[in-house]
């Protein structure tokens, strides 16, 4: 099992469970899609500026690219 992520899930729960967590995960996306609905908590993402290695110059912004 690897670390969690930043809402404390690991991912080897999700994998071993999936056959029972698939069925009423798939149908509230399916709800939220016909409904025209995107719940808040979903939109909420972290990104970490990566370093783009071809990019010499670190004082560009071109040269970083979020992850």
């Amino acid at each position: 099992w690897k670390a969690p992520d930043t809402h404390g899930l690991q991912i080897g729960f999700v994998r071993r469970g999936w056959p029972i967590l698939a069925p009423p995960i798939t149908a509230i996306f399916k709800a939220s899609i016909a409904l025209g609905l995107y719940p808040t908590s979903l939109k909420a993402s972290n990104a970490i500026p990566m370093h783009k290695p071809a990019k010499r110059d670190k004082s560009s912004p071109k040269a970083w690219r979020p992850v």
